[in-house]
């Protein structure tokens, strides 16, 4: 953290969250939640929302995952370049293609 701006007692921390609600084909499908730790890069965590009706073969272990997570996706046949991002742009475009990429596979009618 070596552009972090602020001063700080170890183990603090200042991180921005903001919560993006994405839908699949008209259907609220997941919420993205974006974080940035001030001068440094972004990461995501997404939910899958249940559905009984467009995606009832998505595995509960692939629900929920992070930027981090390419080890928990890469059985799905899901994977992707990095974890961090430089932009907020790139972090969302990536989330959105892992959460459309697993509708996808995964959808059992529509």
């Amino acid at each position: 953290m070596d552009t972090y701006p602020y001063q700080h007692a170890e183990g603090s921390l200042l991180y921005q969250e903001e919560t993006y609600h994405f839908r699949f084909k008209g259907v609220r499908a997941a919420t993205i939640a974006l974080y940035n730790v001030p001068g440094e890069q972004y990461y995501f965590a997404c939910t899958i929302e249940p559905s009984h009706q467009h995606w009832v073969y998505l595995p509960e272990a692939l629900r929920s995952f992070t930027s981090a997570g390419h080890n928990q996706l890469a059985e799905a046949g899901v994977t992707w370049p990095r974890a961090l991002f430089e932009t907020k742009e790139q972090a969302l475009q990536t989330a959105i293609e892992i959460i459309e990429q697993l509708l996808t596979r995964y959808q059992s009618s529509w």
